[in-house]
């Protein structure tokens, strides 16, 4: 049987860093990002499953583009703060494989609102997965 695949969606605000600033980094308080996450995963079933989860019928969604995950840089203002990497979602994908989205998807400067002002700055991240595309589940 499957183990739950299931859809996966999100909306996260964060003011605007750039992927490698070290934690004592402070964040714009002139640019905010809007990340939107669509994708699918399966659950986690211990370390006692093999690869630390059972197989899920969960493939890549073609066409790959735009992206698992749609980064929308809007020129507004933001509470600013200082980057605090945390993890946001792990993704388990695969049929019969066993696979770990890498690196898991991370955020920083969390904040709870964004103004909507939007340059043209647009970002696409990882390739979505959709359920059910193997054709079988056992």
């Amino acid at each position: 049987m499957c183990d739950n695949c299931h859809t996966l969606s999100d909306n996260l605000y964060e003011c605007y860093h750039l992927e490698t600033d070290p934690n004592s980094t402070p964040c714009s308080t002139t640019k905010c990002i809007q990340n939107i996450l669509t994708s699918a995963t399966c659950d986690y079933k211990g370390d006692d499953w093999p690869c630390r989860k059972s197989r899920c019928d969960t493939t890549f969604l073609y066409p790959l583009e735009p992206g698992e995950i749609i980064q929308i840089v809007h020129q507004t203002s933001c509470p600013g703060g200082t980057v605090d990497w945390e993890i946001w979602y792990k993704i388990y994908e695969g049929c019969t494989g066993c696979w770990l989205q890498q690196p898991p998807y991370e955020k920083a400067c969390e904040v709870s609102w964004c103004d909507f002002n939007p340059t043209d700055e647009v970002y696409y991240r990882g390739y979505k997965k959709e359920c059910g595309a193997c054709g079988y589940c056992d």
